[in-house]
């Protein structure tokens, strides 16, 4: 778990600060946001009966940086979301 506990907070404080700040807080941000998505897609995917720990962290990796785009707020919730849309897209392609 990060040191960040309110995600909009966070995301919110980077207005206050100077260009130089903003830039060293928001790659740190989206390190750590990245890091707890990719954490959290794997855990998720693993608690499901078909996914493989090898393909759970591929993927989870894969779509970081789309999922920070798409969906911010928490990351473990945008985890939940990314793992349900992927196995509703699997299913209905079987």
């Amino acid at each position: 778990m990060s040191d960040v506990a309110d995600w909009p907070a966070a995301w919110d404080a980077l207005r206050a600060l100077d260009d130089e700040a903003w830039d060293r807080e928001s790659e740190r941000l989206d390190a750590v946001w990245k890091c707890e998505h990719r954490a959290a897609c794997v855990a998720f995917a693993l608690s499901r009966a078909a996914w493989r720990r090898e393909d759970a962290e591929v993927w989870a990796a894969e779509i970081a940086d789309e999922a920070l785009i798409e969906l911010g707020g928490d990351p473990r919730a945008a985890a939940q979301k990314d793992v349900n849309a992927c196995q509703r897209e699997t299913a209905n392609c079987e």
